[in-house]
């Protein structure tokens, strides 16, 4: 399993609701020593991470950014539309 990480602009994901941080954008490739051997091709897994948490592996960069605002971000993303209205 190789783990990349990738750089956004400032701003680009809400801060994380426990630390404060900007989460980072993680680029996971291939498979865990845990999984068992796999010989098609695994697509590229992306997750988000700060100093205390982390989302879970999904297939696409939006469904991470989906959880992290649902779960660990300060405000979701329905309520910064509620609050613009």
């Amino acid at each position: 399993m190789l783990q990349t990480t990738t750089k956004h602009l400032p701003g680009r994901f809400r801060r994380c609701r426990a630390c404060g941080q900007e989460p980072t954008h993680v680029i996971t490739r291939g498979s865990h020593a845990n999984q068992p051997v796999q010989f098609a091709p695994i697509a590229p897994r992306h997750s988000l991470e700060c100093r205390c948490q982390r989302t879970a592996l999904h297939p696409l960069l939006l469904a991470a950014e989906a959880e992290w605002d649902g779960l660990h971000s300060r405000r979701p993303r329905s309520a910064m539309r509620r609050a613009a209205a």
